[in-house]
């Protein structure tokens, strides 16, 4: 059966790839398979040319493939594998397997960056939001009321400016506002306050 099957398959080789390779090596295997069923077919002078050409170019992929593989060139071997649809010839997976495996393990570092870089962005959005969920009309609204309640006169509140600086896990709010004192005096004040991503207070820092 292996006979028969290296004789189709050498067809393939010949003729090249194509886009349509897979499905012609499907068919080729196929129809090895029903020859090899008829025990009395033998092979005719085509089929023993091609099964001798393929044997030449079986040998020439053996040693290109064990050169590159020699060198760590393991992508080389890929684009190789792929070119001629060894991943299941049984001729070629026992040799193919390092390269294979380098391969698979390329995927999966590259799926698990891939992901990380989502999850870090997913990550990063949900934080700007939880973030400026903090601010009203450019206030930070819990320093606002943490400032009115210690006021003098809280009605006469007036908001100059805000700005905020973000880090890890925190944030630092400046904030300027005008005020009326005990003489009845309006003063420019500033204040500074450490706040959690989440809008928890953490301490006043001025």
């Amino acid at each position: 059966m292996r006979r028969y099957l290296q004789a189709i398959l050498v067809c393939i080789l010949i003729i090249g790839c194509s886009k349509k390779e897979k499905s012609v090596f499907e068919k080729a295997k196929e129809n090895a398979q029903k020859i090899a069923e008829n025990k009395k077919t033998k092979l005719d002078k085509k089929q023993k040319s091609a099964l001798n050409t393929y044997q030449i170019k079986k040998l020439s992929l053996f040693k290109k493939i064990k050169d590159l593989q020699r060198k760590r060139y393991h992508q080389d071997v890929m684009e190789i594998v792929h070119e001629y649809a060894l991943v299941k010839d049984e001729d070629f997976i026992t040799l193919v397997k390092p390269s294979v495996d380098w391969y698979n393990r390329q995927r999966n570092a590259e799926l698990i960056k891939r992901k990380f870089k989502e999850e870090k962005k997913i990550k990063a959005n949900n934080k700007e939001k939880l973030i400026q969920q903090q601010f009203h009309n450019g206030t930070h609204i819990q320093l606002v009321r943490a400032v009115k309640q210690k006021m003098h006169n809280p009605d006469s509140f007036e908001h100059v400016k805000t700005t905020y600086e973000e880090h890890e896990n925190y944030i630092i709010v400046t904030m300027e506002f005008r005020g009326r004192n005990g003489f009845n005096a309006k003063i420019l004040k500033t204040v500074k306050a450490k706040y959690s991503t989440y809008g928890k207070l953490k301490e006043i820092l001025k």
